[in-house]
C-alpha cells in the first residue's frame, strides 16, 4: 500500500469515527504566551546583546473531530505574532565609546496546530439543570511558517545607528516547531451547544531565531477557546434492489406462500 493510500485510509478512518460520535466542534482560539530565550546576539562592531522582552499571541480557528463522546482531534489554522525587544549596552567598537541600542521587532507566522484532547467524562455539576464543567489534557503540536518579519532600531550615546542598522540581522527562522501540554477546563453552555475552554500550558520549541549557541525556547501561556457544537446528520445508506432481482424474489415468496397454504389445506 502506497503512502497516498495510507493517507486516504486514515482520513476515512477518522471521518468514520467522527460521524459515529456525532460530537464535533468548530472553535475560535486565542492564546497569549511568553518565551524564555537564553542565547545572545554578537557582532563584530557591537557588544553582546540580550533579549529584554519576548512573547507572542496566536489567533485562529479549529475544527475538532470527535474520537468518542468526549475526546477530540483538533486541526487548526491561525496567525502567530512574535513581539520581541533586544538591547545592547556597552563599548561600541567603531567609536570605542559607551552607547546603547534597542531593537523592537515583530515576526508573523502561519501556524497549523494539531491537538489531541483527552477529556474526562466525569464533570462537575454545580447546579441542577446547569451544564457541567469538565477537565482534561490537551497535547498540541504546532508547525509554523514565517510570513512577515519587521524591526526598528533606536540608538543612544555614541552608538552609530547607520553602522548598527547595516550590521544587524534579526535571523528569524523560516520554519518553527513547538510541542505543548496543557491542563484544560471546559465549560459547556446552552445545553452543550457552546463550549468555552481555558487552558494554561507549557512546552518547548525549536526557537524563533537562528543562533550559534542554539535557540530552543521554553513556552508558557494561557489559551482560551470558544467553540460551537456541530452535530452531523446521521447518514443512512440504502441499496435499491435491481428490478429483475426484485421480481424474482417476489415470485419465489409467492410460490412458497402457495406451498404453505396447500400444506395447511390438506385433509388430515
Amino acid at each position: 500500500m502506497t503512502s497516498k493510500h495510507n493517507i486516504i485510509f486514515f482520513i476515512q478512518f477518522f471521518i468514520a469515527i467522527s460521524v459515529c460520535a456525532q460530537l464535533n466542534y468548530l472553535g475560535i482560539d486565542y492564546s497569549a504566551f511568553e518565551l524564555k530565550h537564553n542565547s545572545n546576539d554578537t557582532s563584530l562592531t557591537i557588544p553582546s546583546g540580550k533579549m529584554t522582552r519576548f512573547g507572542g499571541t496566536f489567533i485562529g480557528e479549529s475544527f475538532h473531530l470527535a474520537l468518542n463522546r468526549y475526546n477530540t482531534l483538533g486541526i487548526g489554522l491561525g496567525l502567530t505574532t512574535i513581539e520581541y525587544e533586544r538591547q545592547w549596552v556597552g563599548i561600541f567598537r567603531e567609536s570605542n565609546q559607551p552607547g546603547g541600542a534597542t531593537v523592537k521587532g515583530s515576526v508573523k507566522y502561519l501556524s497549523l496546530p494539531f491537538t489531541l484532547s483527552l477529556i474526562s467524562g466525569t464533570g462537575i455539576r454545580y447546579k441542577v439543570n446547569r451544564s457541567p464543567i469538565r477537565f482534561g489534557v490537551n497535547i498540541t503540536y504546532v508547525p509554523s511558517f514565517q510570513t512577515k518579519n519587521s524591526f526598528s532600531v533606536k540608538t543612544f550615546g555614541t552608538a552609530d545607528s547607520s553602522i548598527f542598522f547595516s550590521n544587524y540581522r534579526p535571523g528569524a527562522k523560516e520554519v518553527q516547531h513547538s510541542f505543548t501540554i496543557g491542563l484544560c477546563t471546559q465549560f459547556l453552555l446552552c445545553n452543550k451547544k457552546l463550549k468555552f475552554g481555558v487552558e494554561p500550558y507549557f512546552g518547548f520549541g525549536t526557537g524563533y531565531f537562528n543562533e550559534k549557541q542554539g535557540s530552543s525556547n521554553f513556552i508558557y501561556g494561557l489559551k482560551c477557546q470558544m467553540a460551537i457544537h456541530l452535530k452531523l446528520p446521521r447518514i443512512v445508506i440504502q441499496k435499491e434492489p435491481k428490478p429483475g432481482n426484485y421480481n424474482e424474489k417476489k415470485k419465489e415468496l409467492e410460490q412458497k406462500q402457495k406451498e404453505i397454504e396447500q400444506q395447511l389445506n390438506k385433509p388430515h
